[in-house]
């Protein structure tokens, strides 16, 4: 028997141990007394196979597991297997799609699998309340910025979108309609060394309410593994 087919083994032998076990329950007298000194060690026997045969599948699913090994539900019985470069999975703690590569699972956000990835953050700012600070990340490209108006922004009839060593950077006079879209590409890409937070600015009044969501799009670059 071999190693790649020793969980499914494993879970088999298990499984009909149980079942055997179960069975011989069913068959117990109800008085103790009159069992059999044999059938009570054969009863016993199972009972110490089936616990062995259970830390035995634990202790395989733990190292498995350590090497990022997929779990698959295949004949009444758990199989892990080893992934290959390209694999994908979906983590649904994180909701996130993955790639398996070089030995490691990995955010598909990840392009080409070399490791550089788009990096998306994004908050709403809602202007009856005290705003969030949206970040440019630091030691990144910035590549742009994304928003759409979830409610009608009220009390100014339009609006900037910048930083503050240039409030129109990505926007200027933006509509305050609910559902319209900004869309602000930076042309050129620019290299932020240092955080640096989005500036929103009223323009012919002062914000009074309404709510916009603004995502940031920037490429970083992995630093190699440990």
């Amino acid at each position: 028997m071999t190693s790649g087919n020793l969980s499914p083994w494993l879970a088999r032998q298990h499984e009909a141990l149980v079942r055997e076990l179960d069975h011989i329950r069913e068959q117990l007298p109800e008085n103790a007394d009159d069992m059999s000194e044999a059938f009570e060690r054969y009863a016993r026997t199972l009972a110490v196979l089936v616990r062995a045969l259970e830390s035995a599948l634990r202790i395989e699913n733990r190292e498995l597991n350590k090497a990022g090994h997929i779990a698959i539900f295949e004949d009444t019985a758990w199989r892990l297997i080893a992934p290959k470069n390209g694999w994908r999975c979906w983590d649904e703690a994180a909701g996130r799609l993955l790639v398996y590569s070089n030995q490691k699972w990995r955010s598909a956000d990840t392009a080409a699998l070399v490791g550089v990835q788009i990096v998306k953050s994004q908050a709403v700012f809602d202007f009856s309340k005290t705003l969030p600070i949206l970040n440019i990340p630091s030691h990144s490209l910035f590549l742009g910025v994304t928003g759409r108006i979830v409610q009608a922004l009220r009390g100014a009839s339009g609006w900037n979108l910048g930083t503050t060593d240039g409030p129109t950077r990505f926007g200027t006079n933006l509509p305050v309609a609910a559902d319209s879209i900004i869309n602000g590409p930076a042309n050129p890409p620019s290299v932020y060394w240092q955080q640096t937070p989005l500036l929103v600015s009223p323009v012919g009044g002062n914000f009074t309410g309404g709510q916009v969501r603004l995502c940031v799009f920037s490429l970083s670059l992995p630093v190699p593994d440990a």
